[in-house]
């Protein structure tokens, strides 16, 4: 639930915010991030996230994710050839020594922790990240998310010492700038890319 006593101050430094996303409504978050203060996501906000996201990406409900169910979401979500083409690669990158080629949750709750512990390495196969994070805030598949969803998002996953100014900055150069504009998931995974580039 929201606090009252959050103060309005958009240059304030997130790593000092004591509110958790998984205590606040969607529309409490969007709040707190228009007024300066980005939600922290704990660790059991971000295991339940990516719990009811695995349901939405579990297209046949067999409570494994294969390459056809990633493939029918990418396709709703618009998703770029890169990712289209790459379906069986993605599943192998985060279980390569799964040789049924499909993933459980618990495959997906593990790289989502290693993507946010371990950040701007590159090293790291983030693609299933991206996916996982922009599904989570686009429950229906619409290919869209909100700009502060998507500043939500890129908070959670690198945002430790940011200030949400700085965040909301990172939007200079899309074609959005209210924070209930519509971001595609192309647009996203472009945030992401910006992101991982600043030092």
């Amino acid at each position: 639930m929201l606090r009252s006593n959050l103060p309005n101050n958009s240059t304030m430094n997130t790593s000092k915010a004591t509110i958790n996303n998984d205590d606040l409504s969607e529309n409490a978050q969007e709040t707190c991030i228009n007024d300066g203060q980005v939600p922290i996501e704990t660790k059991e906000a971000q295991i339940g996230r990516v719990r009811a996201t695995f349901g939405i990406l579990d297209c046949n409900k067999d409570k494994k994710l294969d390459s056809s169910d990633l493939l029918k979401v990418l396709r709703k979500l618009r998703a770029p050839k890169e990712y289209l083409d790459n379906v069986d690669m993605m599943i192998w990158e985060v279980c390569d020594n799964n040789s049924k080629n499909f993933l459980m949750v618990s495959d997906l709750e593990e790289i989502v922790q290693r993507v946010k512990e371990e950040k701007k390495t590159s090293f790291i196969p983030d693609r299933l990240v991206n996916i996982v994070d922009f599904v989570s805030k686009d429950r229906k598949l619409t290919g869209y998310i909100t700009a502060s969803q998507c500043i939500l998002l890129l908070h959670n996953r690198f945002g430790d010492n940011l200030k949400s100014v700085k965040l909301r900055n990172l939007f200079i150069n899309s074609r959005t700038g209210e924070g209930n504009s519509k971001i595609s998931f192309k647009e996203f995974l472009s945030q992401i890319n910006i992101r991982k580039s600043l030092k």
